[in-house]
């Protein structure tokens, strides 16, 4: 092998390392940034709480619960964003208790 190659060997390894490395810090930020958001748009709860209490003041606790967990779908489906379902019932179920 002459010097050219090897140079040109090592040129490409430290590139794909580059892209490597990238990859997995742009990978990362993604997640945090959705978990970021779900975060953000869970805070909506004990505001949709107060909206529930004004607004079906008659209603039963489940009743409320699942008008409170259709916001919270809503929100999530305006960002974007996916959440199970049970999830999204315990932190409701959360802050209700």
């Amino acid at each position: 092998m002459d010097i050219e190659n090897i140079v040109s060997l090592v040129s490409s390894g430290i590139s794909l390392i580059g892209i490597i490395i990238y990859f997995v810090m742009w990978l990362k930020n993604s997640k945090k940034s959705k978990t970021e958001k779900i975060n953000i748009v869970l805070e909506h709860i004990k505001a949709y709480v107060k909206e529930a209490n004004q607004f079906m003041p008659e209603a039963t606790k489940s009743q409320k619960i699942n008008y409170i967990i259709a916001q919270i779908k809503d929100d999530l489906e305006q960002e974007a964003l996916k959440l199970n379902d049970k999830k999204i019932k315990e932190k409701v179920e959360e802050v209700v208790e």
